[in-house]
């Protein structure tokens, strides 16, 4: 396993087309979703200041910073991200859905 699968906690012998769609989403629930709205909130200064001292000379900096803010907003969205979380929480505790092909 390299440094950044290690890092992102995926499991190397994980089936994904054989798991059910609830163990997916607890997959992602409990590992991508925790670790990218860590990962964004370390970037968030860093590219504040990025923006604050090149932004002039790169005005399409803010243009990735409006894009950045945007995501990390959806990455915690509040009362939807609850009510999302809730529905997949009663999900993990009641029935197994099956996996759907994509």
């Amino acid at each position: 396993m390299n440094n950044s699968t290690a890092q992102l906690n995926i499991e190397p012998d994980a089936h994904w087309k054989t798991s059910t769609l609830t163990e997916l989403v607890a997959h992602l629930l409990r590992h991508h979703h925790p670790y990218t709205k860590n990962a964004l909130e370390e970037l968030a200064p860093l590219l504040d200041k990025v923006v604050r001292v090149h932004g002039d000379s790169h005005p399409e900096l803010h243009e990735l910073h409006k894009l950045f803010s945007e995501l990390r907003d959806d990455m915690g969205m509040g009362a939807l991200k609850n009510q999302v979380q809730h529905f997949w929480e009663k999900m993990l505790h009641g029935k197994n859905i099956q996996a759907v092909e994509c």
